[in-house]
């Protein structure tokens, strides 16, 4: 029962607009930053902007401001249950609280990590738009992304 709510609060939060604007949101950002550090003349202290440690930074920056919507994604998924008055049917069928409570944190679990990969993704497009310093640019090296 479990997979049946998980796939259900998928697909529901599948169809919303706003979850491919959050994730647009941050990929554009994302790709904007590093269009804009792997831009800037070399300077005296070399730093790369594709480094290991300043992706960190500017992921870590915009994790933060992920986190103002895990509360709008998790706390949907169990409120509109309240908020209809469908939770006092949905109790009455024969699945546990915690099958239940689990299909809605997993499913809302998913879709925060996907915004969040859209951040990954965005720094990893930015470093390829025209414009960019190549000097500025450690080689590509798709573990540094996967690891953050």
């Amino acid at each position: 029962m479990r997979r049946t709510i998980f796939n259900f609060e998928l697909s529901y939060w599948l169809r919303q607009y706003s979850v491919y604007i959050y994730a647009g949101i941050f990929f554009f950002l994302a790709a904007v930053t590093m269009w804009g550090l792997s831009t800037e003349p070399p300077r005296e202290i070399k730093v790369f902007s594709n480094a290991p440690m300043q992706l960190f930074k500017m992921i870590d920056l915009y994790s933060v401001l992920l986190l103002l919507l895990i509360p709008a994604i998790a706390g949907m998924a169990i409120y509109r249950d309240y908020s209809s008055g469908a939770h006092a049917v949905l109790y009455s069928y024969p699945f546990s609280k915690s099958d239940y409570l689990a299909g809605k944190f997993f499913s809302s679990f998913l879709i925060v990590t996907a915004l969040a990969s859209a951040i990954g993704l965005g720094a990893m497009i930015g470093t390829q738009l025209p414009g960019t310093d190549a000097r500025m640019l450690l080689p590509f090296d798709a573990a540094v992304y996967l690891q953050l």
